[in-house]
C-alpha cells in the first residue's frame, strides 16, 4: 500500500479509522506521557519522537497490527520478546489490548539508550 508523504502526526493518523486509529492514539498518548520532552515529528513517513537529534521511538499502523520501532539491545528484545517481529520491530495485534506496562518500560529503555 503506497502512502502519501505526511507532514504531521495528525495528518498520518487521519488516514486510519476504527480499532487501528484507537491503538495508534493510545500509543501516541503513552509516548507523550512517558517522554514529555520528546519532539513529535514525521520521519521515514511515520510518527517519530526525538530527543535533540536522536530518534527515540517510532510507531506505525497497519490493517491488522500496530508497530513500535526500533528494538535495540538485549534488554529491549527480552521485554518485548512475545511481540518481536524481525530484528527491530514489535507488532501488537489489533484484536488484543496493548501491553501498556511493557510499552512504558520500552519507552523508558529507549529514552535511556537512544
Amino acid at each position: 500500500m503506497k502512502r502519501d508523504k505526511f507532514n504531521s502526526v495528525d495528518e498520518y493518523l487521519s488516514t486510519f479509522s476504527g480499532e487501528v486509529l484507537d491503538k495508534l492514539n493510545e500509543i501516541r498518548a503513552l509516548i507523550k506521557s512517558e517522554a514529555p520532552n520528546a519532539e513529535e515529528r514525521i520521519s521515514y513517513n511515520i510518527p517519530a519522537y526525538f530527543v535533540g537529534k536522536k530518534p527515540v521511538i517510532y510507531f506505525a499502523g497497519y490493517p491488522k497490527h500496530v508497530s513500535l520501532y526500533p528494538v535495540q539491545g538485549n534488554e529491549q528484545r527480552r521485554i518485548m520478546n512475545e511481540y518481536l517481529s524481525g530484528k527491530a520491530t514489535v507488532k501488537f495485534p489489533i484484536d488484543k489490548d496493548l501491553p501498556i506496562d511493557l510499552i512504558k518500560i520500552f519507552i523508558d529503555l529507549r529514552l535511556r539508550t537512544a
